[in-house]
């Protein structure tokens, strides 16, 4: 945990020099919205306005026993089955990454069954049920956070430098929704959402639990009992992958419900963490929403998503990309013959 303490976010005025030199490019200053923003972001975490991005997404697979109170459509092999299906590079992420040129890393830290040739980084076979007892032992939560972290470690010293974490494990959105509760002190009404497709009957079920999970496990010392009383290994894993970015200093992309609760946990160990996060697009999960308040997180993408695995990450990350692209190679008002004062700044409108 000592580690944590060297997290500090990007200096701010390369942030400042970033949005600067956009304002000077011929344009209407602001008129590429959000495009701007995350160019200027990525410039100041980088240090380059043309940073050469290696891009992996690392998968987190883990199975969770709040499953047995019937809180998923899905039976739970189907954990084991969709890891199967991404490592033959046929999952929806799988297929996304391939058409933007990411690579996509599978480990299994979870799953009841072994994932053949993916359990280096395994804690556990399942997790205990969060409406009856803890999901994870505190050391088991620890080693699941550092499984994350070595993980991201190891693809940092491959030349990965543009990093998403995605999970499968049924029962995951439960675990999560649980989390967000106790971060944000969020309703289990408002960071409930329906997962995988449960009927309103199956909705109200699921709220049940994570209220009785919450009530049954509070008050938590700090975001670790968090993870060990209500989360996943999965989830922890993810913890320590954002960890263990900002730490080298490099950008990692959210993907959905999952990714925030994870990012709750991390900012609570370490709060320059969220220096570092590019929210991809908006979960159609009711509780991503809460997490995204309680971070000061906007994502940027609005496609109606909640398939999970990481699938928000590629296309993000390719956005990501031609924002600075088209940031780097724009002419500048003085290579024109313009000057700034012939335009409006759009962003005055917005104020």
């Amino acid at each position: 945990m000592q580690r944590l303490q060297k997290i500090q976010g990007p200096d701010p005025s390369a942030l400042l020099r970033a949005k600067a030199r956009h304002d000077g490019l011929c344009k209407p200053p602001g008129s590429l919205g959000v495009l701007e923003d995350l160019a200027a972001r990525l410039e100041a975490i980088t240090g380059s306005p043309t940073p050469v991005f290696q891009k992996a997404v690392l998968v987190f697979a883990a199975d969770n026993g709040v499953f047995a109170e019937g809180v998923s459509q899905n039976p739970q092999e189907t954990t084991w089955k969709v890891c199967q299906n991404i490592l033959k590079g046929r999952s929806g992420l799988g297929q996304m990454a391939a058409f933007y040129g990411v690579d996509v890393f599978l480990e299994d830290v979870g799953v009841l069954r072994d994932v053949p040739g993916h359990t280096r980084y395994k804690v556990c076979h399942g997790t205990g049920n969060i409406r009856r007892e803890r999901a994870l032992s505190r050391n088991e939560a620890f080693r699941c956070l550092l499984a994350g972290a070595a993980r991201a470690r190891e693809a940092i010293t491959c030349g990965y430098n543009f990093l998403g974490a995605g999970e499968m494990g049924v029962g995951n959105t439960t675990t999560s929704a649980a989390v967000i509760c106790a971060m944000t002190g969020a309703s289990p009404e408002e960071a409930t959402g329906y997962g995988s497709g449960l009927t309103l009957s199956g909705y109200r079920r699921k709220v049940q639990v994570v209220r009785e999970a919450l009530q049954r496990h509070q008050p938590f010392e700090d975001a670790l009992e968090v993870l060990s009383c209500l989360g996943g290994a999965d989830l922890c894993a993810m913890v320590g992958v954002y960890l263990e970015c900002a730490l080298h200093q490099i950008p990692f992309v959210l993907d959905g419900i999952i990714s925030f609760a994870a990012l709750l946990c991390a900012k609570a160990l370490a709060p320059e963490v969220t220096a570092y996060a590019i929210a991809s697009h908006q979960s159609a999960e009711a509780g991503a929403r809460c997490a995204q308040k309680a971070l000061g997180i906007t994502p940027f993408l609005e496609l109606s998503m909640r398939l999970g695995e990481g699938s928000g990450c590629p296309m993000a990350m390719n956005v990501a990309e031609c924002a600075l692209f088209t940031l780097a190679h724009m002419a500048s008002f003085e290579e024109v013959q313009l000057t700034r004062e012939s335009y409006i700044d759009l962003r005055r409108n917005e104020e």
